[in-house]
């Protein structure tokens, strides 16, 4: 995928990630979001009553069995107490980790995100994600780990300028299902590849940051096993866009609209469950629809751009006005080819579109909602306080938090404080305790890459976006009014 700006740049399909100053001068304004404390539950791995039962384990798990109950804490879900694991008994319950004993977590980094920024004319000279990743990773064993389980780190790295992204992917399940047994995967760029049915299949829960659009059925397909607490549904930022856009006066019946994506069924899908009938509440339709073809390596990116150009043209010529997008890196790529054509539509903009990145000329008249300061704004930031514990987190790595490549660390930060805080709500890490984590754990955790995250009613825990807008007499995109996002 492409981060661009921030620029990691992944490679798994195309996420062009924003880069910009670390994050935005707004950031919890309006919000009462505590932060919970790192230690919560630290120690804590039993569940009481005699009723409570949990799933059995995983092969090589460590057995702790007593009288209060079944609690199961094993890597991954399984029959049995496991083969091969080590049986301890103590009060609480039954599981297949022993008290206090390491948890293996599964981390996706990419790698080579020098190269591939330069080969789109940006710099990124952050230190690599994976030596930043180990620092947060410390931080968090200093500070209770998961539940009171030290976590070990399982690193697979995915290399941005591959010929095959499809194949990085598979390599990546390989390492965390096959050659290890993880509890869990945190991955912070998007998947294109097979990476979330294996891991599905596999019964391990995943934590996943991406910048394209999913339907709801993603989630529902795995029940229990996708969070994306920084992120929504399709359906859910296309209802809050539609919204703004018509509520400001910007779309109306006349206005002709155009939409872009990549060539993907489950965004085909977004488009008919979440886009069309968005716009259909307002009485607004789509006057032209592109679908361009979606990348699977470095270098077929070219056919992408190709299509894009053609995708312009069209456009251009049918008189559409303004444009929205399904996110990654298509956006960036779109205007590029627009301004190289003299074609001007007013873009509808979401924090999936890496507002920043985008030419200033190319944005005269846009609007949108943003929810990724860092990926939003161009102005600098004032530290909230996830941010200031994420820089805490990941002190002494070389990061520079006030230029490219800091959001990815912000996200990495988000997702491995999320684990904590969930598992340690519920003092297990079980498979079932992370859906049951979040349940309980709802809107408490204070994040450092947006505005407030709530996985309690759904898995993707995005709860409030802002008014995004083009200011001409600065240049510049600023925030307007926050507003919490709709189920």
């Amino acid at each position: 995928m492409l981060a661009l700006a921030t620029t990691t740049v992944c490679g798994c399909g195309t996420t062009v990630s924003g880069a910009g100053p670390a994050t935005g001068a707004q950031g919890n304004a309006g919000l009462s979001v505590p932060t919970v404390a790192a230690t919560q539950a630290a120690g804590s791995n039993t569940t009481t009553g005699n009723t409570s039962t949990g799933t059995s384990g995983s092969t090589g798990g460590a057995a702790t069995t007593g009288s209060g109950g079944t609690t199961d804490v094993g890597p991954a879900s399984g029959s049995g107490g496991g083969s091969g694991g080590a049986t301890t008994t103590t009060a609480g319950g039954t599981g297949t980790l022993a008290d206090h004993s390491p948890v293996e977590v599964g981390i996706g980094v990419d790698g080579n995100n020098g190269p591939f920024a330069t080969a789109f004319g940006v710099s990124n000279a952050q230190p690599p994600e994976q030596d930043v990743t180990a620092a947060i990773v410390a931080y968090l064993n200093h500070h209770g780990g998961l539940a009171g389980h030290p976590i070990k780190p399982i690193y697979a790295v995915f290399d941005n300028t591959s010929n095959d992204w499809v194949g990085q992917d598979q390599a990546m399940c390989a390492k965390f299902t096959q050659d290890n047994h993880v509890a869990v995967v945190v991955r912070t760029d998007d998947i294109f590849g097979p990476l979330d049915a294996c891991l599905a299949h596999a019964h391990t829960p995943l934590v996943l940051w991406e910048s394209v659009f999913r339907p709801r059925s993603w989630w529902q397909a795995a029940p229990g096993l996708r969070f994306t607490p920084d992120d929504a549904t399709g359906a859910r930022i296309y209802a809050a866009l539609v919204d703004r856009m018509a509520a400001t006066g910007r779309w109306k019946p006349t206005t002709k609209i155009g939409l872009i994506r990549y060539d993907r069924a489950d965004q085909a899908q977004v488009l008919r469950e979440g886009v069309q009938p968005a716009l259909a509440a307002h009485g607004l339709k789509l006057s032209d629809t592109e679908a361009v073809h979606t990348p699977e390596s470095f270098q077929d990116l070219s056919g992408t751009s190709s299509e894009l150009a053609s995708a312009v043209l069209r456009m251009r010529q049918r008189g559409i006005t303004s444009v929205m997008f399904m996110g990654g890196d298509i956006a960036y790529l779109f205007a590029q080819e627009a301004t190289s054509q003299r074609y001007y539509p007013h873009y509808a903009l979401t924090s999936f579109d890496f507002p920043y990145l985008l030419p200033p000329s190319a944005l005269g008249g846009a609007f949108g909602i943003g929810w990724y300061p860092s990926d939003d704004l161009n102005q600098p930031p004032v530290a909230t306080a996830g941010m200031k514990r994420c820089q805490q987190a990941a002190a002494g790595t070389g990061v520079t938090w006030s230029v490219t490549g800091a959001d990815r660390f912000y996200v990495m930060c988000d997702q491995l404080f999320w684990l904590q805080a969930a598992y340690g709500t519920v003092g297990s890490v079980s498979p079932a305790a992370l859906a049951q984590g979040a349940r309980q754990l709802a809107g408490r955790l204070a994040p450092s890459y947006t505005f407030r995250i709530d996985a309690s009613q759904h898995p993707d825990g995005l709860a409030a976006v802002k008014d995004l807008s083009f200011v001409g007499s600065c240049s510049c995109l600023r925030y307007g009014k926050l507003f919490a996002l709709g189920n």
